[in-house]
Order: C-alpha cells, then structure tokens, then sequence
C-alpha cells in the first residue's frame, strides 16, 4: 500500500468513535472524533456541526467521516481503521507486535500528532504566512542540526491542511463538545466566498476601485494619504474567522500607532500653541543665523582668497554676486514673511490635534520652504556646465570620443581646429574647476544639512506610522499568537507538530515590506 501521513489530534488519544477530517492523496488530516456506536449516528452529528461551523470565512472543504478508532490508552496511539471510498480498509496500529494479516501496521514516521490551537486567543497554526523568502531558510537552517527535526516537504504536506484544516480542527471540537442533540435541524452551509489570501488584504472596495494618490512634493499631503489608506485599509475582522490572526495583529498594530500618534499630536501641539510666540522667535533666529547670515559670509569668505587658496577672482566675483543676489532676494522675502512666522507656528501646532506625525510633516515643510534658496543655489551649482563637459573635452587630447548612442567610448580622429578649441576649452574648464568646485562643495554643505534633518523628520513619521508596536508587545507577550511557521520533531516514535513562532526580525522585516 502507498505511504500515507496521518495527521492526528493528541487530545483525542483516549477516545472510542469515528473520527472525521479530510483525505488527501497522500495524506490524511483528522480533525477529531465523534463517540457514537454507529456511521450513520456519526454522519448526522458531523452535518448539525458543519450547519453551525462558519464555512463561508474559511477556504478548505466540510470535512467527513474517514473511519473508526479505538483507544489503546491516554498515552498510546489508537487502533485505526480507515475507510477509503468503502473500497479499501486499512487498520493502522503501532501497539500490535503481531498485526492481523488483513491488516497492515503504518510506520512510526507516518504518523503525525499535532495539538489543536486555541482558537479563542488565536494561537494558530501557519506556514509562511509572511512570506518572507529568509524564514524558511533560517528555519531549515536552525533545525536542520537536530537529528529529530523532520523538514516539511518530506512529510508530504501543503499549506492548506496546516493554515486551514488543522486550525478549523478545534473549531469543529468545540462545536462538538457543545453539541447537545444528535439531528438537530440542519442548515445549508455557504461556499468559500473569497480566494485563499484575500483575508489578508488590506485594501477596502473603495480604496480598491478609486485608488488614492500618493503626494511627493508636500509631506502634509503624503501624510493625509497614509492616513487615509491606513484607515481605509483596516481589515474587518469576524469572532470565528479562521485565518484571522494577521489580520487581527495587523488590525490591533494600526489602532495603537493611530491612538499613540492622537495622544502625542495633542500633548505637542498644545505645547507648541502655548508657546508660539517662544518658539516662532528662536526658530526665526535659527533659520536666519543659519541659512542666511552664515550663507553671506561664506559666500564673501569664498571671495576674498579663503586660507591663502588663490581662486580666479572675476569668475569668483561672478559666482559670488549671482548667489548672494539669491540669498539676498530671498533674505528680502523672508523679512516680510517673519512676522506672520508665530501664527504659522501657531496653526502647525493645532495639526498636532490631528496627530503627531501631521505637525512633523507640516514642520518639514515649512522648513524646507524656509530653506529653499540653499537648494536652489545648490541645484544651479551642480548642473553648472563645467562638470560634464571637462571629462568630454579630456578626450579629444587621446583621440576619443563618447558614444552616446551606445554608451561607451569609442577612438575617433579630430581634425585640426577641432583639436584646438577642444584643448583650449579643455585648458579654460581645468582651471576654472577649482573656483567653481569650492562653492559647490559650499553649497553641498548646506543641501547636505537640509538633508539630514529632513531624513531625521521622515524617520520618525515612518516610524510612527509603520512600527510594529503592538506586534513586538505581543510578541514579549505571548509569542504563540504569532504564527510564523511549523516543523516536526521525531518524539516517543511519532512525529509531533510544532509551531515556529515569529522572531522580532521576521515582525520587522514583514512590516517594513508591508509599508
């Protein structure tokens, strides 16, 4: 007979019934058992149980009646007699030192005994429910030194009976335990109504047919869009749905971050509205000390030969009048524009109502604003067109010349004139590189410093709005409510399913990816 994999509950050791669950081609997964003297009996209670089960939240078919067990023990394995399709029975037994000879013993390896999940607290079973492409590289990696580790591809498993068939097991237990009348009157059970993994989507049908926008110009806007799809996105999740364990973490993690980040937009924003007036006149200082009067010196230091370095003086006056007219214009705009400076301090503060990370998108933005002559004279100092045309003229010297069609240098004859002015253009760029090098390395500085404290506010925003707080609580907490995957341990000469919890780098990694 083919080798079959018999997945069987341990709380049902000790029973004398038929047991129900779902055959597979090379597997068999129990549910678990049904006390009754007969099929027929058995078949009955199995539907009154399935009227009450909610088939339609879970994808895996009604499960049936595969046979009849009798106990050998509490600890032992019973005697088993499967029925397939009231064509072959085959009687497993691993207490039997002499079987029958109509029937034949399985091999101890054949035989799996798994624990039902707590389907209350939702202690489930899952295999790759992440779908992180390491996991099950370190899981194999991690149990592939123990000598009573089994991988799972050798036990002739998928992920339906793990995620779907083994966590609905306790589910129809319960209902059966609950049970107190053997035909009660049925009711139709509905069919699957959803694909497997769309429980865990986390779009809306609105957010589905009318997708929002994402804003990358303005981080208020973007931040209203990550709102709107976080909210929009929330996974409306049933009591007694069976998959629902990422879906209620991922439901839990979004409420807290929304309630943290209400409770520190109002605790910030009330301060910031008490003291705007404070605030409004060291921020004007900063801005203006920092990004104006420290820009103008630089620019007039540059001027006048800085530590002894010899630039060229009319293209350096050149460069320093055009950037200083810049900084100027927008020293004049930013004059008229300071005194309103407390109300927009004061109004940035009431966002803070909205949320924490609405008054640090807000700030961002009115500091880049604040900022946006540094970037500016940067832009116009890095698309200077000395830059590019000094490696292109170097070539003319070697008799090369770039292909642009190909992207690649290739050898090229120039002719005499051309020859001369590309050495003398070549000549004029070499030595104006210095000059122009010292006020793009100046202002490199200066876009180098709005940089970092733009990507310090962006780091916080996305660490407010993608952390995985309730998810590393739980995790401290009760590590078995967050199924990461399975294996299986050779134990007393069966094999023991056991859940592989998530570590705090698979929960991080899974919601940066899901960010």
């Amino acid at each position: 007979m083919p080798s079959l994999r018999l997945l069987w509950p341990l709380d049902d050791l000790d029973l004398d019934g038929w047991f129900y669950g779902w055959s597979h081609p090379s597997s068999i997964a129990v549910a678990g058992v049904i006390q009754s003297s007969s099929q027929h009996d058995a078949e009955q209670l199995l539907h009154a149980i399935l009227g009450r089960a909610p088939l339609a939240n879970i994808s895996c078919s009604p499960p049936q009646i595969l046979g009849r067990c009798s106990s050998n023990g509490p600890d032992v394995l019973p005697r088993i007699h499967l029925l397939s399709n009231s064509l072959i029975s085959y009687v497993f037994s691993l207490d039997c030192p002499s079987p029958p000879e109509s029937t034949k013993p399985i091999r101890p390896q054949s035989i799996i005994t798994y624990r039902r999940t707590s389907f209350g607290s939702l202690r489930l079973h899952k295999l790759d429910d992440c779908k992180l492409p390491e996991t099950p590289n370190r899981l194999t990696a991690q149990y592939a030194s123990l000598d009573t580790s089994i991988a799972l591809e050798h036990t002739g498993l998928d992920e339906s009976i793990i995620n779907e068939q083994l966590n609905f097991a306790r589910y129809l237990d319960n209902e059966r335990r609950a049970s107190k009348s053997w035909l009660p009157k049925l009711r139709p059970t509905s069919k699957p109504s959803s694909t497997p993994g769309h429980q865990d989507s986390v779009l809306s049908p609105a957010q589905r047919f009318y997708p929002i926008p994402r804003f990358e110009i303005s981080e208020l806007l973007k931040q209203i869009s990550t709102r709107i799809r976080l909210v929009a996105g929330l996974p409306q999740i049933s009591g007694r749905k069976m998959d629902s364990s990422l879906s209620y973490i991922q439901l839990n993690n979004a409420i807290w971050l929304i309630l943290n980040d209400l409770i520190l937009g109002v605790a910030f924003g009330s301060f910031v509205c008490e003291n705007h007036a404070a605030i409004a006149s060291w921020l004007g200082r900063w801005i203006e000390t920092v990004y104006i009067e420290s820009m103008i010196n630089a620019l007039v230091w540059l001027d006048n030969w800085p530590a002894g370095l010899k630039l060229n003086t009319e293209l350096s006056h050149f460069c320093c009048n055009a950037f200083l007219g810049i900084v100027t214009m927008w020293a004049f705009i930013y004059k008229h524009i300071s005194p309103h400076l407390p109300a927009i301090v004061y109004y940035a503060g009431t966002t803070g109502f909205c949320g924490f990370t609405f008054l640090l998108s807000l700030s961002l933005d009115v500091f880049r604003l604040s900022t946006v002559h540094a970037s500016f004279s940067y832009s116009a100092s890095v698309h200077l067109p000395y830059f590019p045309s000094t490696p292109d003229l170097s070539g003319c010297d070697a008799g090369k010349q770039t292909n642009v069609l190909h992207k690649r240098t290739d050898s090229y004859q120039y002719e005499l004139d051309q020859l001369l002015l590309g050495t003398i253009l070549f000549t004029l760029f070499t030595f104006s590189l210095p000059t122009l090098l010292s006020y793009y390395v100046l202002f490199a500085m200066f876009k180098l410093s709005i940089i970092a404290i733009g990507k310090s506010i962006q780091l916080l925003i996305a660490l407010m709005n993608g952390f995985p707080l309730f998810a590393s609580m739980l995790r401290v907490k009760d590590p078995a409510r967050l199924p990461g995957s399975v294996y299986f341990k050779l134990d007393d000469g069966a094999l023991n399913l056991k859940a592989q919890y998530m570590s705090m780098f698979s929960i991080f990694q899974y919601f940066r990816a899901r960010a």
